[in-house]
């Protein structure tokens, strides 16, 4: 934004040089995706052992490798991004810039991606095994690990370009892994996530966050696999596919909807357990995460109004048609991935800090 309006020029000298648009909008997108990533990973390796009975050997020292792997990954990456354009990098398909919006680093970054996601579901099913239950197939551990199967599995999708693929069928598959993680598993992943800090917190069933998890999942899946087309402007795809793909990916402001007003019904339950407080109701240790359910909350209004009302207006055959590419386009993905997925983040990194971190300081 501030190359576009030329606020790069501090004391005569022009950043842009040294920092190019290409470097700095990577370097912004990046971050913000490995960042979520980081959240969303320690928190489910947190909450892990509050589900199951028994934590698996070597758990600590698997986890400690993920962490040392993300920490090269993100050093990794950053560099290969600013090297890459500026010519650092001889086979800059391997180690550079790939070119590619979002899936911009390097194949050998993104091959240790794959990696740390992968080891993320082989350590998360080894904690969650013992509280899986053979014949319960849709209980909220195995739902857990079936989302961050599918984030992996996707992830595959970035592999198939390479610099001489054509591009319409490269930026197919550049799509699969941008709209199928952020609009289908990623949706499914969030409310997995947010239904298991319900019930830890002790604002709903263990049942009744299941049966949400369940018909979200079916509402996102069912939309967003069809959905995906409206993306397809600049590959050559034909009008009807884009039209259909539009109208189904507006149709996924409908599970956001229902998890809107379901969050507008827990929103009233504070309340309740502070009268509960009051009259000394053994209820009252239960919900002692205010902070957590503001961000929850959160997360559900911008699922509402970033991905769904802001999605709503530019997914339309006729809006998208004279919208596309402009900064209608921004406004969404910048409130849709910081309003879910970065509130979501914020959420999960009070609700682990509130469990191993005493209570006066987070006050303070």
């Amino acid at each position: 934004m501030h190359d576009f309006l030329n606020f790069t020029t501090f004391f005569g000298y022009d950043v842009r040089t040294l920092f190019p648009i290409t470097i700095t909008r990577s370097w912004h997108v990046q971050l913000a995706i490995l960042w979520i990533s980081i959240c969303w990973i320690g928190a489910s390796f947190f909450i892990a052992p509050l589900l199951s009975p028994r934590e698996p050997a070597n758990q600590k020292f698997i986890i400690n490798i993920i962490f040392a792997l993300i920490v090269l990954l993100g050093v990794g990456s950053m560099v290969s991004i600013y090297g890459g354009p500026l010519g650092f990098f001889e086979n800059w398909w391997w180690f550079g810039h790939q070119g590619w919006e979002y899936v911009e680093p390097g194949k050998l970054w993104q091959g240790l991606l794959f990696v740390v996601l992968a080891l993320w579901c082989v350590t998360l099913y080894r904690a969650l095994k013992p509280a899986i239950k053979v014949g319960q197939p849709w209980q909220l551990p195995n739902w857990l690990v079936y989302s961050t199967s599918s984030i992996l599995i996707l992830l595959l999708s970035g592999f198939v370009a390479t610099p001489k693929t054509n591009f319409v069928i490269a930026d197919f598959w550049r799509w699969c892994v941008i709209h199928m993680w952020a609009e289908a598993f990623f949706e499914v992943f969030t409310t997995v996530l947010v239904g298991y800090f319900m019930v830890l917190m002790g604002l709903v069933s263990r049942q009744a966050a299941i049966r949400v998890i369940y018909i979200a999942t079916l509402l996102f899946l069912g939309s967003g696999l069809l959905g995906i087309s409206h993306n397809f402007y600049w590959n050559a795809k034909p009008v009807a596919t884009m039209a259909l793909g539009s109208v189904f990916s507006t149709l996924q402001v409908i599970p956001l909807i229902l998890l809107t007003l379901e969050a507008w019904r827990f929103q009233k339950l504070p309340n309740l357990v502070e009268s509960m407080l009051s009259n000394g109701s053994a209820l009252s240790q239960k919900f002692g995460m205010p902070e957590v359910f503001l961000f929850l909350i959160g997360v559900n209004f911008w699922n509402f109004f970033g991905a769904g009302v802001l999605g709503f207006i530019i997914n339309l055959p006729l809006a998208n048609y004279y919208e596309h590419g402009t900064y209608l386009t921004v406004n969404h993905g910048h409130a849709a991935l910081m309003g879910v997925y970065g509130n979501l983040s914020i959420a999960t990194i009070l609700f682990c800090c509130q469990l191993i971190t005493k209570e006066r300081i987070l006050e303070r």
